[in-house]
């Protein structure tokens, strides 16, 4: 017995010993110059990041497969890339040309200067733009889900495809031109934008735009998003076109002309009245005015919010629009008195007789105040307890059950206030 208890305490301090020394992990990153290599890389599974850097004139083709836990970097001036495959996310930090050819990448653009293209029967998640004062080439025949200049960028921008979103974050100019299957819904969310189409789009202006509209860009709409926000036209099409703004009010610019709206704008200014010369008339009898009937004042609704379930809630108001977008929905919960952004994503936004309802991925915290904001309105409401003492109703939702089977059955939750806590 002493001599296995002298055996296992020497075992145990080899591997006190051993255990205090560490390995030498792996490199789960590699740096390819060279078709072959990537090639090599792509397929033999240990590698997590790839990232094709040259400085010849290269072309570099990758096939069609499903690379899920590589992230794929490009850093190669003037290579030419042929991407046929999809990675956990691909970023192109240099290159000349960038072809995508697959169905559902995630591509971020930090490239100063590079020609993109979404190839016919391609599908890119998201796109986004993120070099500052870089000019960049984007031709679409593909679909893009969502498209974002997140940088002050000069883009040319060929649409012959889809692009379902788009937005704009720090100004730059953006010059729109193809044949779309649909018109593009873009959002200029900061000052400094400068936007020109010769095809029709859907623009909604947060805060300021210049937009020069022509031949071509007829049926194109305009709307502002914020109160305030100063939108200047240049109608160069064969149509005229009507501005939106926040509170409703229209403008119609005819073609050829220019207007700006919004802010402390104007479309032109008047020229000061010459004051008349008196001419002495007989003074009339005046007849009594009869008293106007006063018009009603519209009810102003203002934001209100409620929660329907742990992760779920609606708001309604003249701040919900039909066109609502997720982005325009901004939640924040206080900590110490100091104002935190509510970080979690929302999951499906639906709009019906003036309501939306949002879901969110994940639950509210219990008894936390949220508050939440559309535009300059706000509201709040304070997330409800989910625990089984809260619990008030109880509602079974399998609707069949076999005679003589095991059958499980799946219930639902509600709290006093008839609010989900399943």
């Amino acid at each position: 017995m002493k001599r296995f208890t002298r055996i296992l305490a020497v075992m145990l301090a080899l591997v006190l010993v051993f255990g205090s020394i560490p390995a030498q992990a792996a490199s789960s990153s590699t740096t390819v110059t060279t078709q072959s290599a990537l090639n090599e890389a792509l397929t033999n599974g240990k590698y997590t990041k790839i990232t094709i850097k040259t400085s010849d004139k290269l072309t570099f083709k990758i096939g069609d497969a499903k690379y899920s836990k590589i992230d794929l970097y490009v850093k190669s001036a003037k290579a030419t890339i042929e991407n046929n495959a999809v990675f956990k996310s691909i970023t192109v930090d240099d290159a000349a040309t960038y072809t995508e050819k697959a169905v559902g990448n995630t591509i971020k653009v930090a490239d100063k200067k590079l020609t993109l293209n979404v190839a016919k029967g391609a599908k890119v998640k998201t796109l986004t733009l993120a070099k500052k004062n870089a000019t960049d080439s984007v031709n679409i025949e593909g679909e893009v889900i969502t498209l974002k200049v997140s940088s002050k960028t000069n883009l040319s921008l060929v649409n012959n495809g889809t692009i379902s979103k788009l937005y704009t974050y720090k100004g730059g100019e953006l010059d729109i031109s193809g044949t779309p299957s649909a018109k593009t819904k873009i959002y200029v969310k900061k000052t400094g934008a400068a936007i020109k189409s010769v095809t029709p789009v859907k623009l909604y202006v947060y805060k300021a735009a210049d937009i020069t509209l022509e031949t071509g860009a007829e049926g194109t709409t305009v709307n502002g998003k914020e109160d305030g926000a100063v939108i200047s036209l240049k109608n160069g099409s064969g149509k005229k076109v009507t501005i939106t703004e926040a509170d409703g009010s229209k403008t119609s610019v005819s073609v050829g002309k220019s207007v700006t709206v919004g802010g402390s704008a104007s479309e032109t200014t008047p020229a000061p009245t010459a004051t008349p010369v008196p001419t002495a008339v007989p003074t009339a009898t005046p007849t009594p005015e009869p008293t106007a009937t006063p018009t009603p004042t519209p009810e102003v609704k203002k934001l209100t919010v409620s929660q329907k379930a742990t992760n779920v809630i609606t708001i309604s108001g003249d701040s919900v629009k039909s066109d609502i977008e997720k982005e325009d929905i901004k939640i924040t919960y206080k900590e110490s008195g100091i104002s935190v952004p509510y970080s979690i994503s929302i999951d499906k936004i639906s709009y019906a007789d003036g309501t939306v309802t949002v879901s969110y991925f994940s639950d509210f915290t219990a008894n936390r105040v949220y508050y939440v904001k559309i535009g300059n309105d706000e509201s709040n409401f304070t997330a409800v307890s989910d625990t089984l003492a809260d619990v008030a109703r109880i509602v079974c939702t399998t609707s069949t059950v076999p005679v003589a089977e095991y059958t499980s059955l799946d219930f639902k939750y509600y709290d006093g206030n008839d609010i989900e806590l399943t």
